[in-house]
């Protein structure tokens, strides 16, 4: 128990001795500060010493210390974690031990960008191999926050830049901003493991079934599948995830993310959105409407439909049934705007816009002008 095992006094790095030798120099805001920032002495004291390491240039296994206890306070501090970043390359320094370490930092600092960058060089330095352990790892951080954007960034990176069907570029052992980049091999034929892309699909369905209103999932995905170095432009996968979407859509009408995915797909080839009318409509009708079109429709239809409890009409329903009619040139596609003002008034204005571009395109050239 922490009480019976409690951490040793803090001791400010003036009064240790081994940093005896060294002439802190203090933050210069100048004779008359505007609005200088009230940092606790624990901070001015650490940053007083690294500001005398840096202009000395020192790399030694103090300087280790000294970066880490900044970083605890301010994990945001870019030029600290570069100056160790480079201490830790000067010194031979185990980087799996960085790594372990900065497992035990990362949860409570998920937001920092540095952080995330001083991994990311971390893992250009320990190669393919500590790659696979990453995205494990970077599953556990998103357990702890879905939709953490720098999460996800360093996952679609991992997969870039580990796993695609090229060569990964990594920096030298040797310390320095001029270090030369060497070509690292990623698999024995140079190909991608596309076990690993495969997984990541997976991955996304697990995301999406913990939460399906997940945007960030949806984006991973959609990359994955259709962007990424690895993605595999066949209509059977457009189909088979233009099911997957509607299933999904099916579970919740009005999530935004799923409507959007589909129309994604549909864009990137190049689908025309009339094809998707016929599952679209039910969802532009009021449940009191839905058990006469359960009672008719074909089995094969029934788990496209809205559930029992699916809060009807679905705005992004009447939005993709709109646009889809105005893609086809039809007047009917006015009247779904009009709807559309009454059941999303917050954006009364875009939606009379959309109505108003549609009867100017369909206007004779004579009239428009």
């Amino acid at each position: 128990m922490e009480f019976l095992n409690p951490e040793p006094p803090y001791v400010l790095f003036r009064d240790r001795p081994e940093w005896s030798d060294v002439t802190p120099i203090a933050q210069d805001d100048g004779p008359t500060p505007l609005a200088p920032i009230l940092y606790s002495d624990k901070y001015k004291d650490a940053t007083s010493y690294f500001r005398a390491i840096y202009v000395a240039k020192e790399y030694s296994p103090r300087v280790l210390d000294l970066t880490l206890e900044i970083i605890k306070q301010n994990a945001s501090h870019y030029t600290v974690w570069q100056y160790r970043y480079r201490t830790l390359l000067a010194l031979n320094s185990p980087l799996t031990q960085e790594l372990h370490l900065l497992s035990k930092l990362l949860p409570t600092h998920l937001k920092s960008y540095q952080a995330w960058n001083h991994r990311r060089l971390l893992l250009l330095q320990l190669g393919k191999k500590s790659a696979r352990g990453e995205l494990a790892f970077a599953e556990i951080a998103l357990a702890k926050d879905a939709k953490n954007y720098h999460t996800w960034v360093y996952r679609e990176w991992l997969l870039c830049n580990f796993f695609a069907p090229a060569p990964a570029i990594t920096t030298s052992p040797a310390a320095g901003e001029d270090a030369e980049p060497a070509i690292e091999e990623l698999d024995e034929d140079g190909g991608a493991d596309e076990e690993v892309w495969r997984e990541e699909v997976v991955f996304t369905d697990r995301m999406l079934e913990d939460d399906v209103r997940n945007n960030s999932v949806w984006h991973h995905r959609f990359f994955v599948l259709f962007e990424g170095p690895r993605a595999k432009q066949s209509p059977d996968v457009a189909e088979s995830e233009i099911e997957y979407t509607k299933h999904k859509i099916a579970l919740a009408p009005n999530n935004a993310s799923s409507w959007n995915y589909l129309r994604g797909i549909l864009s990137h080839t190049r689908t025309p959105l009339p094809l998707l009318l016929p599952f679209a409509r039910p969802y532009t009708l009021p449940q009191s409407a839905q058990s006469s079109l359960r009672a008719f429709a074909d089995p094969g239809e029934l788990p496209f439909l809205p559930g029992e409890k699916a809060q009807l009409p679905c705005v992004a329903a009447l939005e993709f049934v709109a646009d889809a009619l105005a893609e086809e040139g039809k007047p009917e596609a006015g009247g779904v705007y009009d709807e559309l003002v009454q059941r999303d008034p917050v954006r009364k204005q875009f939606w009379e816009y959309r109505k108003r571009s549609l009867q100017s395109a369909s206007a004779p050239v004579g009239a428009q002008a």
